[in-house]
């Protein structure tokens, strides 16, 4: 491995030779431990915002149609029923996915650190006018920021350090290019 690679990659990443020797030895070291806990978070501030907000939006909707129409909810039991039938399945859906979201960001798993090792492929995905790119080794999939896309190349060895906040969420910790024997 090039000096000059290696530093891009701790660059990029924004890792330490501390940081890559933890990960080595299949844990966070210390700041990465303090920035995932930090990252978690803040995505459960996210989420509980989010499910608040999905809730205030529905009710919104709901009231304004029982304000605007109310003589028809009150005329016809059914569209009453199916309004009230409506509303249960949606807080059930609601409250399961609060459930499933809060206790995936409390799951001691999300500190774990997994570790991947293989050919390094570089694509990128168009999406709603949005650029994504991502790192593939071999089933693995990171979408990155540009700069850790940039000091990745193609076709090269590559032992990549990561924890999994979700299925699809993974956050990358250290990378190490590798020669193929390794």
């Amino acid at each position: 491995m090039h000096q000059n690679d290696s530093s891009n990659l701790a660059h990029a990443i924004h890792f330490t030779v501390e940081d890559l020797i933890a990960n080595r030895n299949g844990y966070l070291s210390e700041p990465q431990m303090a920035h995932v806990k930090r990252e978690i978070e803040q995505n459960r501030t996210w989420s509980k915002y989010s499910l608040v907000l999905v809730a205030l939006m529905y009710f919104l909707v709901v009231g304004i149609a029982l304000v605007t129409d109310f003589d028809r909810f009150v005329s016809d039991p059914r569209e009453a029923t199916g309004l009230a039938m409506g509303t249960g399945i949606f807080i059930l859906g609601l409250a399961l996915s609060g459930i499933l979201t809060f206790r995936g960001y409390r799951s001691p798993r999300q500190l774990h650190v997994h570790e991947v090792t293989g050919v390094a492929k570089r694509e990128t995905s168009e999406s709603d006018g949005s650029m994504y790119r991502i790192i593939r080794v071999n089933r693995i999939q990171f979408t990155v920021e540009e700069e850790i896309y940039d000091a990745f190349r193609d076709g090269l060895f590559y032992r990549i350090f990561y924890v999994r906040f979700f299925r699809h969420y993974l956050r990358m910790l250290s990378a190490e290019e590798l020669t193929p024997d390794t």
